[in-house]
């Protein structure tokens, strides 16, 4: 137990609202969130806070937290934006998730009594079930439009960040956890290795592949010559004039925060005349995922982490991309091109054009494309790779150790019973 500290004299309403007192330091309660979760004490320095959210109407259980939050994005030790306050309670509101999330919210005493506690971590958990040995299992939350769950953590503190949500799970039972999409190389990762090597834990890797990144050069004109072949520059040259020929054609970016709503319905129109709304898996065909990148890109605009840049022909888009930035880097969010003009390639015309604002118009280090590993255009026009890797991590208990030992075992039986008895091979 602590020792005890001496008390200290009743402050004023004034001197509360000034943050100082004659011989010493006061932390001004606008600069304290008070704090709404269950707290788990796991050590002397660090414990957890947890904010169980079941329903949208509970979402606001998370505002407590908002201010160190976004102090914590903004110095993260790698950033996300898909984990970000302002884009991950907008995700929770308006897209539906199949269980309950849990907010593992991570701490560390601050040296200085008077100061504030530190926020070294946020983890956005859902619960998971269906494993062999029915394990309690949590996983980093993801949804169809969270491209990355590599978690916020503070750049000092940020093995004890992992090392509380370990301890959180082995405390409380929970045997598994889960961290789908996070980057595989970097500060997280080496951080990550770090804390489990300490703790003497094997981590079993269910899947992994690469993406494709834009990464910055001295300018456009050396990125081209270094990264895109001369007989595609050619290809591209005589694709875009043929496009010219068709009416006039206009680079646009997004700059007036009043014109964010019609920007939105527009890229909403042109993704759903697509392949995306013969599926069913255009964003304006549902409801709430409209809502949701309504206030997305409304929010996105309004914090300076949104860039929405199109194609025009005679005035109408005819290829339109939403990127989302964080930090020094990029995500490259949503794209969408109408297919009337397929032949001419507005997509990568675009494309072009994003590498040219990137070098031209940002200080943005890298872009993230969030694309697939096989997808064609971007993986030619970004030649640089981003590794992304899902996960499986036991807490330390027994039944999660054996289940991760297991898992390459389980993966060979089945790999060894798909070659051998698939119809493909029977015929």
């Amino acid at each position: 137990m602590p020792p005890t500290l001496p008390t200290s004299p009743a402050l004023t309403a004034k001197e509360k609202r000034e943050g100082k007192l004659a011989g010493r330091r006061v932390v001004p309660e606008s600069r304290l969130d008070a704090s709404s979760g269950e707290k788990v004490e796991l050590t002397s320095d660090t414990w957890v806070e947890i904010v169980d959210i079941a329903t949208a109407d509970s979402v606001d259980a998370l505002n407590c937290y908002q201010q160190r939050w976004v102090e914590l994005a903004e110095q993260a030790l790698e950033p996300n934006v898909f984990h970000e306050f302002w884009m991950l309670t907008s995700s929770l509101k308006n897209i539906s998730h199949s269980t309950n999330c849990r907010f593992v919210f991570a701490f560390h005493r601050n040296k200085r009594v008077t100061d504030p506690p530190i926020l070294s971590g946020v983890f956005p958990l859902m619960q998971e079930s269906g494993s062999i040995l029915r394990l309690s299992s949590y996983r980093l939350l993801t949804n169809i439009y969270s491209y990355l769950a590599t978690p916020l953590l503070h750049p000092r503190y940020q093995h004890e960040a992992i090392k509380s949500l370990i301890f959180w799970g082995r405390k409380t039972g929970v045997s598994l956890l889960e961290f789908p999409r996070i980057h595989a190389h970097g500060p997280f990762q080496q951080a990550l290795i770090d804390v489990l090597n300490q703790l003497n834990l094997s981590p079993f890797i269910v899947e992994q592949h690469n993406r494709a990144l834009l990464t910055r050069d001295t300018n456009t004109e050396a990125y081209q010559l270094k990264n895109i072949s001369g007989h595609s520059r050619r290809d591209h040259r005589r694709l875009r004039r043929r496009l010219q020929e068709q009416g006039e054609l206009e680079f646009r970016t997004l700059d007036d925060p009043e014109s964010v709503k019609s920007w939105a319905n527009q890229f909403l129109a042109l993704e759903q005349k697509g392949w995306k709304g013969e599926q069913g898996t255009a964003i304006g065909q549902r409801e709430r995922d409209q809502a949701f990148f309504h206030e997305v890109t409304t929010e996105g605009m309004r914090q300076g982490k949104l860039q929405m840049m199109g194609l025009f022909l005679d005035g109408k888009p005819i290829a339109m991309k939403c990127n989302l930035i964080s930090g020094q880097g990029g995500f490259a969010w949503k794209i969408a091109y109408d297919e009337q003009y397929a032949r001419f390639s507005p997509g990568v015309h675009l494309e072009l054009e994003n590498i040219k604002y990137l070098h031209e118009q940002t200080d943005l280090e890298w872009m993230d494309s969030c694309a697939t590993a096989e997808h064609f255009m971007i993986n030619r026009l970004w030649p640089a790779r981003r590794t992304i890797q899902h996960l499986l991590i036991p807490t330390g208990n027994f039944t999660g150790e054996l289940y991760t030992g297991l898992r390459p075992l389980i993966r060979t039986c089945r790999r060894i019973f798909r070659s051998r008895f698939s119809p493909r091979q029977s015929q």
